[in-house]
C-alpha cells in the first residue's frame, strides 16, 4: 500500500488560529463541556504497612490535591478518615486538618477488636457535597495477636535438559509480645517434599528468625500427570507449634494479555501490540513464542523483554483470526488475539523528540475523500488542547509541542467527524519537573 503521509504542523499559533474555524471550534467546545466535570479533589492514604494485629497502631500520612493542576488542597480544611470493619460499617472516625495538602492520623486497635479484612475510607465535605471526588479506600488486614507467626515460601523450577528441579527458599517471621522482630527467636524447621504418591525429600534446619532457608529437589523421573508439588514446614516445640501446606503448581498455566497500540487492530493497518505474561499467582512469566493466523501462518515472533512484557507489529487482515503459541516452561500455550476492526484509525507515538515536538502517525483505512478529525489532549481531568485537523488517503503526521503538556501522564484521544473516538493512548512527557 502505497503510504502518502500530509504533515500537519502543530504550534501555538495554529491553536490560536483554530477560532477562527468557528464551527469546528464551536463543535469542539460543546463536546468537551459536556465531558469535563468541576475541578476534582483527590486524596491518598500513605500507610506504614499493609497488615496489622490486634492491640497495632495504623499510622498513616494523607496527601490531598484539588483541580486539575494537581495543587496542595487549599479548598478543604478537613479531612475525614473512617476505619470500615469486614461488614462495612463505622468502626473509628477520624477527623484530621489539612495542612498545605498534608494530614497526619492514626487508629489505635484494641486487643479485642474483630480479626478481618478492614478498609480505611478518606473524604472530604467537598467531595460529598458537591460530587467533585471519589473518595480513596485503602484495604488492611488484621489479625489476632496470636498470629505473630508467619512462615514465608518462594519456589522457582529451574528447567535444564533432561533434569528439571525444584528451588524453594523458606524463612519465618517472628514477633515479640511488643510487636518487634527478634533475631534472637530460632526454631526447628521440619520439611518435606511430596509429588503425587512419592515423597521425594524430608529434613530439618535451624532456623533463625527472618534467615532465608533455600533447598533444592530433582524432578527427574516425575511424569506429567503429577501437575502439583506439596510442601510441607512444621515446627513441634513447646513453645510454639506450626504446620503448613504449600502447594506449588508444576505445570502452571499463564495468562497473557494484549494491548494494542491506540486500543484496537485495525485490518490493513500495521500497528504494534504489547503483551504482559502473568501466572497464577499475578506474577510476571518470561515468554516467548510465534503469531499466527488461523491458517498455521507464522506472522512474526515475539519475546518478553521485562517482567513477562514485550511487544511486535502486525498488520492484521480483518477476516483472519490471530493466534499467539507461547512456548512456557516447555510447554506450548495457544492464545488468540484481539479481533481486528474492519475500518478505523491506529495511532503509533515515536519514542524521539524532534524541536521539543512530539511526533504522533496517524493511520487510518485507505480514502480518497479528505476526512476532517479532532485531536484532544487532557491531562489530570482537565482539557489540555484540541484541535481539528485534516486527512486523505492512508495516514498524516502531527506534531504537537510538548509546551502543550504537563509533567506526567497524558492522554492523546482521536475522535472522528461525529466526536466518537477512535483511538487512544497515554504518553508520558518527562519536563524534569517534579510535582
Amino acid at each position: 500500500m502505497n503510504q502518502s503521509f500530509k504533515f500537519s504542523w502543530v504550534l501555538a499559533l495554529m491553536i490560536l488560529n483554530v477560532n477562527s474555524q468557528g464551527q469546528s471550534r464551536n463543535l469542539l467546545e460543546d463536546y468537551f463541556e459536556r465531558n469535563t466535570s468541576f475541578p476534582t479533589e483527590k486524596v491518598y492514604l500513605h500507610l506504614d504497612r499493609p497488615n496489622y494485629i490486634q492491640g497495632d497502631t495504623i499510622w498513616f500520612k494523607a496527601y490531598s490535591w484539588f483541580g486539575s493542576d494537581q495543587i496542595p488542597d487549599t479548598v478543604s480544611r478537613v479531612l475525614y478518615v473512617d476505619l470500615l470493619n469486614p461488614v462495612g460499617g463505622i468502626e473509628q472516625k477520624r477527623k484530621l486538618l489539612i495542612n498545605n495538602g498534608l494530614s497526619h492520623g492514626e487508629f489505635s486497635l484494641g486487643i479485642n477488636i474483630m480479626p478481618g479484612r478492614y478498609s480505611l475510607r478518606a473524604y472530604t465535605r467537598w467531595m460529598q457535597n458537591m460530587n467533585t471526588g471519589e473518595p480513596f479506600y485503602q484495604t488492611v488486614t488484621i489479625g489476632t495477636a496470636s498470629q505473630n507467626f508467619q512462615v514465608e515460601c518462594n519456589p522457582v523450577i529451574i528447567k535444564q535438559a533432561g533434569n528439571d528441579s525444584l528451588q524453594v527458599s523458606f524463612r519465618f517471621f517472628e514477633m515479640s509480645q511488643t510487636g518487634e522482630l527478634n533475631n534472637n527467636y530460632n526454631h526447628k524447621l521440619n520439611y518435606s517434599l511430596k509429588v503425587g504418591e512419592q515423597l521425594l525429600q524430608t529434613g530439618s534446619v535451624q532456623a533463625s528468625n527472618t534467615k532465608e532457608q533455600v533447598v533444592k529437589y530433582s524432578l527427574s523421573g516425575i511424569v506429567e500427570k503429577d501437575s502439583v508439588a506439596i510442601f510441607e514446614l512444621s515446627i513441634k516445640e513447646d513453645r510454639l507449634t506450626f504446620e503448613k501446606q504449600f502447594r506449588i503448581p508444576l505445570n502452571e498455566p499463564i495468562d497473557m494479555q494484549f494491548f494494542p497500540e491506540g486500543g484496537n487492530m485495525v485490518s490493513g493497518l500495521k500497528s504494534k501490540v504489547a503483551f504482559k505474561a502473568i501466572g497464577t499467582d499475578g506474577l510476571s512469566r518470561e515468554v516467548s513464542g510465534v503469531i499466527k493466523d488461523d491458517s498455521g501462518v507464522v506472522i512474526t515472533d515475539f519475546k518478553s523483554y521485562n517482567k513477562g512484557m514485550g511487544a511486535f507489529s502486525i498488520k492484521p487482515e480483518g477476516w483472519k483470526k490471530y493466534f499467539a503459541h507461547v512456548v512456557y516452561n516447555q510447554r506450548l500455550y495457544i492464545i488468540p488475539l484481539p479481533e481486528a476492526m474492519e475500518n478505523g484509525s491506529v495511532m503509533s507515538l515515536d519514542s524521539t523528540l524532534e524541536a521539543n515536538n512530539l511526533l504522533l502517525t496517524i493511520k487510518q483505512t485507505h480514502s480518497d475523500v479528505e476526512l476532517q478529525k479532532y485531536m484532544a489532549g487532557s491531562a489530570y481531568g482537565k482539557v489540555r488542547f484540541t484541535f481539528p485537523f485534516n486527512i486523505t488517503g492512508d495516514s498524516c503526521l502531527l506534531k504537537i509541542p510538548l509546551d502543550l503538556f504537563p509533567e506526567g501522564v497524558s492522554r492523546l484521544t482521536i475522535l472522528n467527524e461525529d466526536f466518537k473516538p477512535e483511538c487512544e493512548r497515554l504518553v508520558y512527557i518527562d519536563k524534569n519537573q517534579r510535582f
